[in-house]
């Protein structure tokens, strides 16, 4: 039999089958044949299962990348386009500009943008069975339901929890979108005229262009989006036009490769602002950040590593039981080593499987194959940045499943249009029936994950009691038991990180910050001289020791240690803010006014600094000036007591008695029990017409 009268046989089955997909014997089957219903399904459930996360803490990284990060603070830092991923702080910036660190706009922010790369791919679904490999199939009059069956797959699956909940994983799902974006496009392009420069052909081709770029500054995994592009056109759009023809339509998608490799690493671009040091954990080697060592892991030893990490992921895809937001992960140093070697050998054959369906589906011109081999190369593919092609802290998190898992769903969609097409009635709705089932189990765990997120102190004993033999995850429980207040629980868990790694300078700061806090002075010296000599050039630890010494009454050495820190960070706000204090205290006040000014250029809504310039400034002569920031204070924080107080005492010092009276008054509505503004209050004269 011939090749054509095989497929003419094969997509004749198909259409023997649709009469019965399409016809009232299938409920099911025509609800879910309404995009617009679908849409709206797939955005109800996103909105339900992540509701309970729009209150959830800034944590772990979100501590350093967007609460101290003090760049996000100011649009201004944002005319630079070099950054690798400009978008994603923009994104930052953008969140702080409408509602500053209201936790909840953060959160809806990344809900929305994961909702929508639930819609992207249901759309990408549709699209794909609109390419020539599928038009004499079956399956393209099922992509409603196939769509739809990916999107709620996408949209509930509990492995995405911590790119979407963990606010500064917000890199991984926008670049998703971008990149999902570009590729819809240009299939859009390709399907819509045969000629190059049509009115119709280049809105999308621009669209996915300019979403190219976009997923580019977004997230350094965008660098593998030409290559699957080209791989997308050579798998669906081969047949349809040679390698020549196509490459006027690739060659543009294909010079976005440079964007990468010649964009600024992001931590570069802040550091030209801001010297307060971080790193970017996923930074990729394309971008040069691999020289700033981010990892004590061997490359050779992450690689082999990474070879059994990808078994995990995709037994955390199909099986996603004991999500953990850090794994505690073996290393592994030998090729021979079982566990690794078998890991090899599985994942050569899956590509292999790959590669042998690509071939057949060329020779059977079969669709179904094609892009079952489509999406397994684009597992691989969008693995490999973080996989292999940089070395990371950490050998696996979940959030770096986001992107390449869309191929395993891709797989799964054309396998469901497959089974749904052949079967009878009967055992097409058992399977779609358990697909709904699988999807309602996935959003409970979903929802259910989410609520580990709902405190610090939560979310860090889910991490101990799963992965005890993390250290810094002891570290950050202890800072959130100090939080609050909890000193003793704080002190174990500092002391169990330090059991583990005696040298972590990190857990020895934080514990002389709970002795400090609990009057353990000379301990908390100890602990901060440790941190240092562990790590001299750590900003907090001087600062930290600067604060005790300062509090013991050695003056000179707590400048010292703050002059210190500013040396490391020039730009570290609480340095300036307690050298200027100290400068205050001991009345050296051209240089408090000095430190405190610095500390408003970086951060002018620090409202104690405001307060406290504002005293310098009287206590200078500059009434004006200290009646000026004391209302800058106040109208950041209107409850601030302090301010309130002393500004009444200002006023009337100056005479202004009536605007006194109004601040004291305002003092005893926020707190009655305040003796010292009932007799502040006594001490002004009433005015007429008052009894």
């Amino acid at each position: 039999m011939s090749k054509k009268s095989r497929n003419r046989k094969a997509g004749s089955a198909l259409a023997k089958t649709n009469p019965t997909v399409k016809s009232s014997e299938s409920f099911l089957l025509k609800i879910f044949d309404k995009s617009l219903f679908n849409l709206i399904l797939i955005v109800i459930l996103g909105i339900i299962i992540y509701s309970n996360t729009l209150n959830s803490p800034f944590l772990w990284d979100d501590i350093k990348l967007i609460l101290n990060n003090t760049n996000i603070r100011n649009l201004s830092n944002f005319t630079d386009f070099s950054g690798t991923r400009y978008l994603t702080y923009l994104s930052f910036a953008l969140n702080y500009k409408i509602n500053g660190y209201n936790v909840a706009g953060y959160h809806a922010f990344n809900i929305a943008v994961h909702i929508i790369n639930a819609i992207l791919i249901y759309l990408l679904i549709i699209m794909m069975f609109k390419t020539p490999r599928f038009k004499e199939s079956g399956i393209p009059q099922l992509s409603p339901i196939l769509a739809l069956l990916s999107g709620l797959l996408f949209i509930s699956h509990p492995v995405y929890t911590m790119a979407v909940t963990n606010i500064n994983q917000r890199s991984t799902p926008l670049a998703t979108l971008f990149y999902l974006l570009a590729i819809i496009a240009f299939i859009k392009a390709r399907l819509s005229n045969d000629v190059f420069f049509s009115r119709k052909h280049l809105p999308y081709y621009a669209l996915s262009l300019i979403s190219a770029v976009f997923a580019m500054k977004c997230k350094e995994i965008s660098f593998t989006l030409p290559i699957v592009i080209f791989m997308f056109d050579r798998y669906f759009f081969g047949k349809e036009r040679n390698l020549k023809k196509s490459l006027i339509y690739l060659i543009p998608i294909l010079l976005t490769l440079l964007i990468i490799p010649l964009s600024k690493p992001q931590a570069d671009v802040f550091s030209q602002q801001d010297s307060t040091s971080f790193k970017i954990e996923d930074a990729s080697v394309l971008s040069g950040l691999d020289a700033q060592k981010l990892s004590n892991i061997p490359r050779k030893d992450y690689m082999l590593t990474e070879l059994r990490v990808i078994l995990t992921y995709m037994r955390l895809f199909f099986l996603p039981v004991n999500l953990n937001f850090i794994y505690d992960y073996p290393v592994y140093e030998s090729f021979l080593n079982p566990d690794v070697f078998l890991s090899f050998l599985f994942l050569l054959l899956i590509l292999t499987f790959a590669i042998y369906l690509f071939i057949k589906a060329k020779q059977t011109d079969s669709g179904r194959n094609l892009l079952i081999s489509f999406g397994i190369v684009w597992f691989f593919i969008n693995l490999s940045i973080e996989s292999f092609g940089v070395v990371l802290n950490y050998v696996i998190f979940e959030y770096r499943l986001y992107l390449p898992s869309i191929g395993i769903i891709l797989a799964l969609a054309v396998l469901t249009g497959n089974i749904i097409a052949q079967e009878s009635k009967a055992l097409r709705g058992l399977y779609l029936s358990i697909f709904f089932v699988v999807v309602m189990t996935f959003s409970v765990a979903t929802y259910s994950r989410n609520a580990v997120f709902k405190d610090e102190i939560t979310f860090w004993e889910d991490v101990v009691k799963k992965s005890p033999a993390i250290v810094v995850a002891h570290n950050d429980l202890g800072i959130a038991y100090a939080k609050k207040g909890r000193f003793e629980e704080a002190i174990g868990q500092y002391k169990t990180a330090l059991n583990l790694n005696p040298n972590y300078a990190k857990a020895h700061n934080n514990l002389g910050n709970v002795y400090s806090r609990t009057g353990r002075t000379s301990e908390a010296i100890e602990e901060y001289k440790t941190a240092l000599k562990i790590n001299p050039d750590y900003t907090d630890a001087h600062n930290n020791l600067g604060n005790v010494y300062d509090k013991t009454g050695r003056i000179s050495e707590a400048i010292e240690e703050y002059k210190a820190a500013l040396r490391l960070t020039p730009n570290y706000t609480k340095a300036h803010k307690n050298l200027g204090n100290t400068y205050a205290k001991e009345g050296w006040l051209k240089e408090a006014i000095e430190e405190y000014e610095a500390v408003l250029k970086l951060n002018p809504n620090d409202a104690e600094v405001h307060h406290n310039l504002a005293l310098v400034y009287y206590n200078t002569g500059l009434s004006n000036k200290a009646i000026e920031h004391m209302r800058l204070a106040l109208k950041l924080n209107p409850d601030y007591t302090n301010a309130h107080f002393n500004l009444g005492l200002i006023y009337l010092k100056s005479g202004m008695t009536n605007e006194a009276r109004k601040e004291f008054e305002t003092v005893v509505k926020i707190n009655p029990d305040d003796n010292e503004a009932r007799k502040a209050l006594n001490l002004i004269p009433k005015a007429k017409g008052q009894q």
